[in-house]
């Protein structure tokens, strides 16, 4: 799973990645400076790009790190607590 989409838990923007060990993974879709990881798009499949997502290195420009979406979703931190209490 790769491109554009919305969060299921708050209707924001987010991008979806795969990892380097091939897990999907979203982040959200703007560069921020609190970002950790980087993106590189990787090709496109049925018209959508296609996205790979790696932790940031310190020689890595700053102003092109994104973050991982379940940082700053504020839904999803409510949702997970809810289903470890169950």
């Amino acid at each position: 799973m790769s491109g554009s989409a919305t969060c299921k838990y708050c209707d924001r923007p987010i991008v979806w990645a795969t990892t380097t060990r091939g897990s999907n993974m979203c982040v959200d879709p703007n560069p921020s400076t609190r970002g950790d990881f980087v993106l590189a798009a990787t090709g496109t499949v049925d018209g959508k790009v296609q996205f790979a997502v790696r932790r940031a290195l310190d020689t890595d420009a700053p102003g092109r790190r994104y973050t991982s979406h379940f940082d700053t979703c504020p839904q999803w931190r409510h949702t997970a607590a809810r289903r470890e209490s169950s």
